[in-house]
């Protein structure tokens, strides 16, 4: 990472009082590029995230007299620091997979990936259903029941 670009902390005297953002802030002398990332209250790591689409096939699929399921197969694989959201990746998944013709017609992803933008999205621009749960509201107004 380029430290002109950097995110440095402001002095205590100049009202800084945090940290820099997790994005920046170095977390291991042995690997520069490692972040620390969350998931839930209980999850928590340093390093980074992979991105793994394989396909997913049932014994309805396919066609031949013996009804043998064929094994699933890596499709794409993506590799990004451990703060990038997983929904930033759904788009970027969908244009590698169209570049080598791998699209599936149904795209069954966990609760982080979607979005009511990327559920569009990837109907029009890409003809992908969208199979996930969505992230409940955790926000105080949905707490209180008052938002």
């Amino acid at each position: 990472m380029d430290l002109s670009q950097r995110e440095w902390p402001r002095p205590l005297d100049d009202g800084g009082e945090e940290p820099p953002p997790g994005r920046v802030r170095l977390t291991s002398p042995y690997d520069t590029d490692a972040r620390w990332a969350a998931k839930g209250g209980d999850l928590f790591w340093n390093g980074y995230k992979v991105h793994v689409s394989e396909t997913c096939h049932t014994a309805a699929d396919t066609t031949n007299a013996t009804n043998v399921v064929p094994p699933n197969l890596i499709t794409n694989m993506a590799t990004t620091d451990a703060t990038v959201p997983d929904n930033q990746m759904t788009d970027k998944i969908h244009r590698a997979l169209q570049q080598r013709g791998l699209l599936p017609a149904e795209h069954y992803l966990e609760s982080g990936y979607p979005s009511a933008e990327l559920l569009l999205k990837a109907r029009k621009k890409y003809g992908i259903t969208l199979v996930t749960p969505v992230l409940l509201d955790h926000s105080p107004q949905a707490g209180a029941r008052a938002g």
